[in-house]
């Protein structure tokens, strides 16, 4: 019979990769901390005229400042994970890179994001993509054409006016929309529910729903709009008709349309 001889250095060896493996399974399968590191920076009434917000994990949240400036508050697990630039009248904050295993905790906490207040009066362009993110955005004036994309969260957008288009693209969660005034509105989602209210675009809304409902309330009369409807699985009170001077264009692969008028 052979005989296995079993060193010191052997078992040293096996004793670190199971350290190894019990230490990523650990760090994959517990809950975060839950420790916030907070920063706050104050920027003058005149300084931005754009804000641009790209990172992979994080809750965005934009809202109208009573204050007279600009207010950024950065929640982290470490300082300095997201990065805030000004430059030519742009914030730009972004996100440095970390490791999959810091994403994964981050990924199951909704401490962590960025928050920014726009100082009332103030009208700003805003651009937003996201991965894991519920993104907010309420009573704020904004100029040109706004895109704001999410992966997997939610967005919602409440008492916006804007000069130009608003463009919203969600792959996995609810969008809700309400108070809006701009030029032109589309929103697609994959996997999800779209909400609406008091919706007005001066020439075209385009809803487009993977798997999920669209329903609520847009307003004026039907006669308004020129009505594009379509359900492949399911069910809608929403019938293909007129001839109205705005565009309404509502498509679901797998779920309901239930849209009414205010009139």
């Amino acid at each position: 019979m052979k005989r296995v001889t079993i060193t010191f250095a052997s078992v040293v060896v096996a004793l670190i990769l199971i350290g190894g493996v019990v230490f990523l399974i650990d760090r994959v399968t517990s809950p975060p901390s839950g420790k916030v590191v907070r920063e706050e920076l104050s920027y003058k009434r005149g300084e931005i005229t754009g804000v641009d917000i790209d990172i992979d994990i994080g809750f965005v949240t934009v809202y109208k400042n009573v204050d007279e400036a600009f207010e950024l508050g950065l929640s982290e697990p470490d300082k300095g994970l997201y990065s805030p630039v000004l430059e030519g009248g742009v914030l730009r904050i972004t996100e440095n890179e970390t490791s999959w295993l810091d994403r994964v905790g981050r990924g199951e906490s909704d401490k962590y994001g960025v928050e920014i207040g726009i100082p009332e009066g103030v009208t700003v362009s805003l651009s937003v993509d996201a991965e894991v993110s519920t993104v907010s955005v309420d009573g704020v004036s904004l100029t040109k054409d706004t895109e704001i994309t999410v992966g997997t969260g939610g967005l919602s957008l409440n008492g916006i006016e804007t000069d130009g288009a608003v463009t919203l693209a969600v792959d996995t969660g609810n969008v809700e929309l309400g108070f809006i005034d701009c030029t032109e509105l589309s929103a697609e989602v994959t996997t999800g529910d779209v909400s609406v209210r008091s919706i007005s675009a001066e020439s075209a809304i385009s809803l487009t729903v993977t798997t999920g409902k669209v329903f609520g309330e847009l307003p004026g009369p039907k006669e308004d709009y020129t009505v594009t409807s379509s359900v492949t699985t399911g069910v809608s009170d929403l019938v293909s008709s007129g001839s109205g001077k705005k565009k309404l264009t509502v498509s679901v692969g797998t779920g309901s349309i239930a849209l009414s008028f205010s009139k």
